[in-house]
């Protein structure tokens, strides 16, 4: 059983105009201890299957085919289980998410002692774990 299974993902956004069609036929399997990503031109589809996946588009959005994460259903979930799901076994970064840190602010270890940050493959700023920010 694989960690994540998408399998023929079709999504559709309900427009005053008509329907839309936005994925249409994504397959993709991700096991335990691989790292994914969605890569692409502006608006193929990268952020509606992130969305899909996490069950956060709005309910006329029609989304077909099966969405398997560790062998459950997203589609079919209930309110508190998808809950539970998103609080602790999956989360999504959103494409601005670097915009959440405030440069004004300090970053320390919970003692109040500056921490170094390192660099992430890629060159973006990694804090350690551990670090919060504080007022600087």
């Amino acid at each position: 059983m694989s960690l994540l299974e998408i399998e023929d993902l079709r999504i559709t956004y309900q427009t005053k105009g008509g329907p839309v069609p936005a994925v249409r036929g994504v397959t993709v399997a991700v096991e335990r201890g691989q790292v994914m990503g969605l890569a692409g031109e502006s608006g193929c589809g990268k952020s509606t299957i992130a969305g899909a996946i996490m069950r956060l588009h709005p309910k006329n959005t029609k989304i077909e085919g099966e969405i398997l994460l560790n062998g459950e259903d997203v589609l079919t979930m209930k309110p508190g289980r998808l809950r539970a799901v998103r609080w602790a076994g999956a989360s999504m970064v959103f494409q601005g998410a670097l915009h959440s840190l405030n440069p004004v602010r300090r970053c320390t270890t919970p003692r109040g002692t500056p921490r170094v940050t390192t660099r992430a493959p890629g060159g973006w700023p990694q804090l350690t774990p551990g670090t919060r920010l504080t007022p600087g």
